[in-house]
């Protein structure tokens, strides 16, 4: 004998589906630029893509360091907690949140390093005169 569920138990599987094809569809229409109709390479669609999504690092990074500190901050109440009930709280958890929120405080700007050394950096004497 068959169960029968309701409406919404039975949408729930194809609502991350959908919820991901409606961003997509907000994020390539929101953000359509005159620009890329202009490109006639691949590389300039490229670098127009590039470049308009420069504002979002600004975003990315802040979402990064609020982690991070939310993590640091979780991971110093779980050492308060392990302080007043050891036997409760272990303190493996405590310090993953801690090397997390360390590691995810750090990402903007070693991502920042990784890029100007790998991509957008300059050459070596960029600033000096070659004569």
């Amino acid at each position: 004998m068959s169960v029968c569920r309701p409406y919404f138990l039975r949408l729930s599987r194809r609502l991350p589906a959908f919820f991901a094809a409606s961003l997509a569809t907000i994020f390539f229409t929101a953000f359509a630029s005159p620009a890329f109709a202009d490109a006639t390479t691949a590389g300039q669609v490229i670098c127009n893509l590039s470049n308009n999504m420069l504002p979002f690092i600004d975003v990315f990074n802040m979402v990064a360091y609020v982690a991070g500190c939310l993590f640091i901050v979780q991971g110093v109440l779980g050492l308060k907690n392990y302080y007043d009930n050891p036997s409760q709280n272990p303190l493996n958890k405590t310090f993953m949140m801690l090397i997390g929120g360390c590691l995810l405080s750090m990402l903007p700007s070693a991502l920042g390093m990784l890029v100007d050394t790998l991509f957008f950096g300059g050459a070596v004497g960029e600033g000096a005169d070659a004569g």
